[in-house]
């Protein structure tokens, strides 16, 4: 009985967006391909993406850290009322399988964070993902310390950066020592990992107000947690934000080109 509740719950938690209903797996990741990109849906961490790779290459590390999320005073408020929904090539499948390869996979997450209900998108194509996020705000009984609009935790592999800023572009590296660097606006990043020779670049598609320590990541030992510190909006009842929108893709190039090959994708807008 435990479990015939248990698997019930998880039906109606996994409910899909709209009109359309979706039965999808009890646990494990749901795996979406689009050419040489591939992303993971990890039921475990309600439907969150917990892989994104490029031709292999691991360019996410962290299991379900992409997200959407507010530092409250403890206790942690815990994402609940989770609702996911999944369209490949336009088709909407009534049971989710464990793998999918497509031209235009949409992951849609809906789920409620403490006070805010969260909306996100998650567009894979050949050309990489883009990563939409919108949000409400469903009550006021604690206002977040931080609010980090997107967290994305990149691969040890990558070890130098590069970001654009208004159009001027700066360099650093990564030494896994628990700083915090950038801390800074950017509209472009970069990251080169020499071990395999590739370039990850993300973009801001539309501007997204910041404080704090602004797009900065902090650079820990097992992977580099890169932050967005949203500029916390007045925190009312029923607020409704604009969509943000972040771009995500890849490509090959070596040591001694990599900085090269950066200036032109940040001054042509994509590689």
């Amino acid at each position: 009985m435990k479990r015939l509740l248990s698997v019930l719950a998880l039906a109606v938690c996994f409910a899909a967006v709209g009109e359309v209903k979706q039965v999808w797996p009890e646990k494990g990741m749901v795996k979406l391909t689009c050419g040489d990109y591939r992303i993971a849906a990890r039921l475990a961490n309600n439907g969150r993406i917990g892989m994104f790779a490029y031709k292999g290459q691991e360019l996410f590390a962290a299991p379900g850290a992409t997200q959407l999320g507010t530092l409250y005073e403890a206790p942690f408020p815990k994402e609940k009322d989770t609702v996911l929904k999944l369209t490949v090539d336009g088709v909407v499948p009534e049971t989710v399988a464990m793998e999918y390869s497509g031209k235009e996979i949409i992951l849609e997450r809906e789920g409620l964070y403490g006070d805010i209900r969260i909306f996100s998108r998650y567009t894979l194509t050949p050309a990489g993902l883009t990563w939409a996020v919108r949000y409400r705000i469903e009550s006021t009984g604690h206002k977040a310390k931080y609010f980090y609009l997107f967290t994305m935790p990149w691969s040890k592999a990558f070890t130098e950066y590069a970001y654009s800023n208004n159009g001027v572009v700066k360099y650093g590296v990564l030494n896994n020592d628990n700083s915090w660097e950038i801390c800074s606006n950017l509209q472009k990043l970069a990251m080169f990992a020499p071990s395999c020779n590739v370039v990850a670049v993300s973009e801001t598609v539309t501007p997204i107000p910041v404080e704090s320590r602004r797009h900065a990541i902090w650079d820990l030992k097992h992977f580099h947690k890169h932050f967005v510190f949203h500029k916390r909006p007045e925190w009312k009842a029923g607020y409704e934000s604009p969509e943000y929108v972040m771009r995500f893709y890849a490509f090959n190039a070596d040591q001694e080109n990599w900085k090269a090959e950066v200036e032109k994708t940040f001054n042509s807008g994509e590689k």
